[in-house]
């Protein structure tokens, strides 16, 4: 963790060569013990990758990887 408080000389480009790589780690920041629905709890998650959102299976809710 001690590394993202401080950029690196290459700043964020270095870090986050791609919007994927960024994505993924704003997901582990939000989620650290993996995507959970915050209506129901479960962890049954799906990724609609066209959209790039995850999707509860069970309530079917959409989730941005920002979102709460």
């Amino acid at each position: 963790m001690e590394m993202y408080r401080t950029l690196p000389i290459g700043g964020v480009r270095q870090a986050f060569p791609d919007t994927a790589s960024c994505q993924r780690r704003l997901a582990d920041v939000r989620w650290p013990s993996g995507v959970t629905c915050p209506s129901c709890g479960d962890r049954n998650i799906g990724l609609i990758e066209s959209r790039s959102l995850y999707q509860c299976v069970s309530t079917q809710r959409n989730l941005h990887r920002l979102s709460r």
